[in-house]
């Protein structure tokens, strides 16, 4: 396992700062020319879908979590922006389309939804916290929803939001404690 994974092919180096190309170079090659080569096992790809699978557990407890995931797609598949916005559209905060049509009604206490990728396969999750009693209420909310989005798709002002929110959220990424 260590010869096959820990090798130059799996090896990813990120520089910053004040350095030259020149130095990092000679950096590099300095610290990881003895890293071996190695015959890395071939990626496993995109996960295919299978049969939609659920389980309940009841207990005495005031919410009732649910949890709802799908697979999404890689970080270089040509959807991922595409999904990336729609989580933004569907479950960021307070303009998404979940918060105000599930939680502003009092269906859920809280709702999100996020595209998550990772290399070669991803995932997309609900995350929601509702009243036991409302459990089937949130899930049947949840798939008239995912149905309205099939035809009405995102308008323009959803579209400029999200960009929006990609935007702020970039800015925010790169500030730092002494900038606060």
């Amino acid at each position: 396992y260590y010869k096959r994974n820990y090798c130059r092919e799996n090896t990813t180096v990120v520089i910053v700062g004040d350095v030259t190309a020149d130095n990092a170079a000679a950096g590099v090659e300095k610290y990881f020319s003895s890293v071996p080569h190695g015959n890395p096992a071939p990626s496993p790809g995109e996960p295919v879908p299978g049969p939609c699978d659920s389980f309940t557990e009841r207990r005495d407890v005031n919410d009732a979590y649910i949890k709802m995931s799908m697979p999404g797609v890689g970080l270089s598949h040509p959807d991922h922006p595409a999904l990336s916005m729609l989580g933004i559209i569907l479950g960021e905060g307070q303009c998404g389309r979940f918060f105000r049509r599930i939680q502003c009604p009092g269906i859920s206490n809280s709702i999100g939804f996020h595209a998550s990728p990772m290399k070669d396969a991803g995932l997309l999750s609900l995350s929601a916290t509702c009243q036991p009693s409302r459990v089937s209420e949130l899930e049947d909310a949840v798939t008239d929803e995912l149905e309205k989005l099939k035809k009405e798709p995102p308008g323009e002002a959803e579209l400029d939001r999200a960009k929006k929110t990609v935007t702020a959220f970039s800015v925010y990424d790169r500030e730092t404690f002494a900038d606060r």
